[in-house]
């Protein structure tokens, strides 16, 4: 049996994680820089699903996202093959629906501090009838206005 996520956040309220039935489809975020996730979780607190970055390194393709969650708190890591990183994403699952979550991507290559980048994430839910953009918004051309010749200057020819 599957329920949807206003189902799993009441029974996170209650306390009934261990209990809890697994999401029917992946409910899809989006974060504050335009990347996607969509995520189930089991009755066991196991997450699953995909994400997609917006951002550097191979952006806009698909990857396996696997975490847990306990009670509101949860995590979840997702391996960047071809970019050489790993990210770690740790947070909590908020009463509203949304994700709060701290991350700390991890490079392949070289040790040390320089090699591990961290910031935070905010994920909301997407409505179902918002569809889940695959490319960034074109901006619109604004048109320029001519140069107006100083008082002391020639008018230029076009």
């Amino acid at each position: 049996m599957r329920m949807d996520m206003k189902a799993i956040r009441l029974l996170l309220l209650c306390g009934l994680c261990c209990a809890m039935p697994a999401t029917a489809e992946p409910t899809l975020y989006r974060n504050q820089s335009g990347s996607e996730m969509g995520i189930s979780i089991d009755g066991q607190g196991s997450i699953e699903g995909f994400y997609r970055s917006a951002l550097g390194c191979g952006q806009g393709v698909p990857r396996p996202l696997v975490g847990w969650l306990n009670q509101s708190a949860l995590t979840f890591t997702v391996n960047f093959q071809e970019c050489k990183s790993v990210t770690a994403w740790v947070g909590h699952l908020k009463m509203d629906g949304s994700i709060s979550a701290l991350w700390t991507m991890a490079r392949g290559e070289g040790i040390g501090w320089t090699s591990k980048i961290t910031g935070a994430s905010e994920f909301t839910p997407v409505k179902a009838q918002t569809p889940v953009a695959k490319e960034a918004p074109v901006a619109k051309e604004t048109p320029v206005a001519k140069e107006t010749p100083a008082v002391d200057q020639e008018p230029r020819s076009e």
